[in-house]
């Protein structure tokens, strides 16, 4: 069983990650979810997590 950081990190990793749109939007919305922001908010920081390796 994963805590809820390393749930996190894995569903930011499967956002961004070469995976099926279905998979990347399941992921972003449980992002969502999980963390309580606005997606504008969630998506700055999953596009910054994106694009630093």
């Amino acid at each position: 069983m994963m805590n809820k950081e390393q749930l996190i990190d894995k569903l930011e990793r499967v956002v961004c990650g070469q995976y099926s749109y279905e998979m990347q939007e399941l992921a972003y919305s449980a992002l969502c979810c999980i963390k309580g922001t606005r997606t504008t908010a969630l998506s700055s920081l999953l596009r910054v997590r994106c694009l630093t390796p």
